[in-house]
């Protein structure tokens, strides 16, 4: 991980910035003083579940993904992506409290780091920007409750249930790998591969390289019906 030492592009990356927008100018200025830019390789950790939530990041372009380890089997599950725009980090923890999962670059990317103190400071006196926010969280909320109904489904279930889900936050064309649709769906590579082909087959779902493509999402909800009967 790399600092960029340029103010104007912290300047600029907290500019572009749809929930940063939302401050005055004078306030992104007087937010940029206590921000930083990074650039990070692939696999870069960003935050580590048990440190305390005193940081947020704000990805500025790449992707990055929240997950949690099981302590018993060292396995990783797959929380939430991470897009442009988005912040990864417990904005609105109590003080002192300590983060519950884990954060790491997807792929080579650029990302804002920011106390969240500083955010909530902003936050306190600025009613859209506490909306945004608070809508945030609420999306969150929906997903890890949408998550733990997952482990009803049969695996075929909980692999078209992940893709409608990554649907909803990257349109029909979703730029991710099979290998990821299996952990966010908690199953094997091979079970994802052997589902989108089906699906494929189906005419449900275009697969290429790093890429899926959702072409007929009625048809995908569907298929959760039948494989549930």
């Amino acid at each position: 991980m790399k600092q960029i030492r340029f103010n104007h592009q912290v300047e600029a990356a907290i500019a572009e910035s749809a929930l940063f927008a939302l401050l005055s100018p004078l306030r992104r200025q007087q937010f940029a003083a206590h921000a930083s830019l990074w650039r990070c390789e692939k696999e870069e950790a960003l935050l580590r579940e048990g440190d305390k939530a005193e940081w947020a990041w704000t990805v500025v372009t790449g992707r990055a993904k929240i997950f949690k380890c099981s302590p018993a089997s060292r396995q990783r599950l797959l929380i939430d992506i991470i897009g442009p725009g988005e912040i990864c980090g417990a904005v609105y923890d109590p003080a002192n409290a300590s983060l519950s999962f884990s954060a790491s670059t997807m792929e080579a990317a650029i990302v804002l780091k920011f106390p969240a103190a500083e955010l909530r400071k902003h936050a306190d006196s600025n009613a859209p920007l506490l909306r945004a926010l608070l809508q945030d969280a609420c999306l969150r909320l929906r997903h890890a409750r949408h998550m733990h109904s997952l482990s009803i489904e049969n695996v075929a279930g909980r692999i078209v249930c992940a893709l409608l889900y990554l649907e909803e936050k990257f349109g029909d064309d979703i730029p991710l790998t099979r290998a990821t649709l299996a952990e966010l769906a908690g199953t094997t590579v091979e079970s994802a591969i052997r589902t989108t082909k089906l699906l494929s087959d189906e005419g449900f779902l275009r697969t290429a390289r790093r890429r899926m493509q959702i072409t007929a999402r009625a048809g995908l909800e569907n298929f959760v019906d039948k494989t549930n009967r």
